[in-house]
């Protein structure tokens, strides 16, 4: 059996984050667009990266970039990792 953990982080500014998760929620909880590698999120909105079972992604990093600054920009990235792999 493969074990893993949930990890919540939240960016409100533009930033890269990290792959090597099975899976990955981005939402956009702020008051402004923005893309995670070039794929634009509306308020509210969100973007699911799901892996099957023992996969891990390898993208190297997701690129987040908030179209209007200044205009509470915020992501939340809830992530499942896979412990010891």
């Amino acid at each position: 059996m493969i074990s893993y953990h949930t990890q919540i982080e939240q960016y409100s500014q533009n930033t890269n984050i990290q792959s090597g998760f099975n899976s990955a929620v981005f939402i956009n909880s702020g008051s402004c667009n923005l893309t995670v590698n070039g794929a634009t999120i509306g308020v509210g909105q969100s973007l699911s990266i799901d892996g099957n079972a023992g996969e891990i992604d390898v993208t190297n990093q997701y690129n987040v970039i908030f179209i209007v600054s200044g205009v509470n920009p915020q992501i939340t990235v809830v992530k499942k990792i896979y412990n010891g792999i």
